[in-house]
């Protein structure tokens, strides 16, 4: 599994596939945006978390993944 940010490139999909805009700019632009902001962003933030409380970071993977796993699939 891919992890950069808080979430893996999955998740980021799953995200994207989630969110829906009307605006078709904003639609267009959304999963690029939520990469980005995951990967550039959020990725500096959390990296000494990761580092420095591995125990943390655990407990946060264990939740975010169970929450992703109850997100309905838009499909």
């Amino acid at each position: 599994m891919d992890e950069k940010g808080l979430f893996t490139k999955e998740q980021e999909e799953q995200l994207d596939a989630w969110m829906k805009f009307n605006n078709p700019i904003l639609e267009a632009i959304d999963g690029p945006a939520i990469s980005l902001i995951d990967n550039q962003g959020l990725e500096r933030a959390i990296a000494s978390i990761r580092e420095t409380k591995p125990e943390l970071w655990a407990i946060y993977v264990q939740v975010r993944d169970m929450i992703f796993a109850a997100i309905p699939d838009p499909a």
